[in-house]
């Protein structure tokens, strides 16, 4: 069924649409840095877990795993940018990183000949996952700490105000 793969798809998309706000809400407390670090563990082990699903249901589970090491992957990079980078420069990497979704939905269409050689879908997102598990060796080695709490204020201050006011 068609619409089924559509679904198993998009899963991801649906956890970044429902779950950047709490997301936000883990880099305010526990750093960009740890989240982003652990939502690329997540995402391999999403990964890893669609390889060997058993079952349509199984896979959907292993789908909505790998959306939530995305989405803590991507609030946690946007912030780490956002502290690390200003004025030109952080004009460019905003620019560069708004390339960041269009790119997503490229990536599969210019990949899929390599899935296709590869002889089967779970080697593609094997593929996935390596170069995941790649990139985050790279970030362990290269991303920088925050210096403390204390030079940084909280972006969720008055969160449960705003989300309590009224509709525009």
């Amino acid at each position: 069924n068609r619409s089924l793969i559509g679904l198993v798809m998009s899963l991801p998309s649906l956890v970044v649409a429902l779950g950047a706000l709490l997301a936000g809400y883990l880099v305010d407390r526990r750093g960009d840095r740890p989240v982003l670090l652990a939502g690329a563990v997540t995402a391999v082990i999403g990964d890893l877990c669609v390889i060997l699903a058993p079952s349509l249901e199984m896979l959907l589970v292993a789908r909505l795993l790998t959306g939530v090491g995305y989405v803590l992957s991507v609030v946690g990079a946007i912030t780490i940018l956002m502290r690390i980078t200003s004025g030109k420069q952080r004009t460019m990497a905003l620019a560069l990183w708004s390339t960041t979704v269009p790119v997503s939905f490229i990536l599969p269409f210019l990949t899929a000949g390599l899935a296709v050689r590869l002889g089967t879908w779970r080697a593609a997102f094997c593929a996935h996952a390596a170069v995941t598990a790649l990139l985050l060796v790279a970030a362990l080695f290269s991303l920088p700490r925050r210096e403390g709490a204390a030079s940084q204020p909280s972006r969720t201050a008055g969160l449960a105000a705003v989300l309590r006011s009224p509709r525009p």
